[in-house]
């Protein structure tokens, strides 16, 4: 293959206007890139349940997460209600390349630049021209630390894109490390710079959790930092003083927007609802909604010291 400085896709475009200036009070929703591909819990109530509850809980946007499987077998018709639905219920997309197969979370080896390109391509087709899907995931979590190989990667992706559907989209771009660790990645040379957001991932397992270690990961472009992951298991105390301290930590450098894993059905964090897909969990949102400014704070002070 040749190298991916030298591959340009060259496939026309749609132009429309896009913000990357907005509040993103997101979650995820498990769906589309698992080997069932149905909408979380949807099997326990239809997803216009979930979706409209969170508008009604004040959520503006939705990660939904495909696998290149999903996308290559052809069949939308999940998805196709996701977007009529979050469109009728005012919820924006963002679209997450979360993994290539659906059976399990491999890393960016299982694909090549190409096949991963017309993923992208058969997604953007189906959807650029409606208006919900505004945000690009470029990909899930890359498991390595080779800064190089991945900024080269991400410059030939949304580059490709962009070059497809100029000024549609914003671009979350997920840094290394399982995009736990954005210290080197910057794509702050192309000129639609000011539509791309850094994706990182943060839970209580992941790194030491010292202001000192989020310093660092957070990289050299903190004004443009998205969570894309973050959440936690409420019943375990540890974990539930970390989130505080994360919302601390977020809220004190200005970084609001994020996307909380999950809906539900996680083995990382349950979800705002439970594993049963019926009861939400208050704590959670309080957590989420103090994160998104409902708690008011004086202007530039420290809400406590981090150790």
């Amino acid at each position: 293959m040749r190298p991916p400085h030298l591959l340009l896709l060259l496939l026309g475009g749609l132009i429309t206007s896009t913000s990357s200036g907005e509040l993103v009070r997101g979650i995820s929703a498990s769906s589309f890139e698992n080997n069932d591909p149905k909408f979380a819990c949807s099997w326990v109530r239809p997803q216009e349940y979930y979706i409209k509850k969170l508008n009604e809980l004040g959520f503006n946007y939705l990660r939904l997460p495909f696998s290149a499987e999903y996308i290559n077998r052809g069949d939308f018709t999940g998805m196709d209600e996701t977007f009529r639905l979050c469109q009728q219920y005012n919820l924006s997309v963002l679209i997450d390349y979360h993994r290539t197969h659906g059976s399990h979370q491999g890393n960016f080896d299982e694909t090549n630049l190409n096949d991963f390109l017309h993923v992208w391509k058969k997604v953007i087709d189906r959807y650029k021209q409606n208006d919900v899907l505004q945000g690009i995931g470029l990909y899930n979590e890359y498991q390595g630390t080779d800064a190089t190989y991945w900024n080269n990667i991400m410059n030939v992706s949304v580059m490709n894109i962009e070059h497809y559907t100029p000024n549609r989209f914003w671009y979350s771009v997920g840094c290394k490390r399982w995009s736990g660790d954005c210290s080197e990645i910057n794509l702050e040379h192309l000129d639609f710079r000011d539509r791309i957001r850094y994706e990182i991932h943060k839970y209580s397992f992941s790194g030491s959790g010292t202001k000192e270690d989020w310093d660092l990961s957070f990289g050299p472009f903190p004004e443009k930092i998205i969570v894309g992951e973050w959440g936690y298991l409420s019943e375990n105390k540890d974990q539930s003083k970390w989130a505080d301290r994360f919302v601390d930590y977020l809220i004190q450098r200005n970084i609001r927007s994020s996307f909380f894993w999950d809906l539900a059905i996680s083995s990382d964090t349950n979800g705002l609802w439970k594993n049963d897909c019926l009861t939400l969990e208050e704590e959670k949102l309080k957590v989420i909604k103090r994160l998104w400014g409902d708690e008011i704070k004086p202007e530039n002070q420290w809400i406590i010291d981090i150790p």
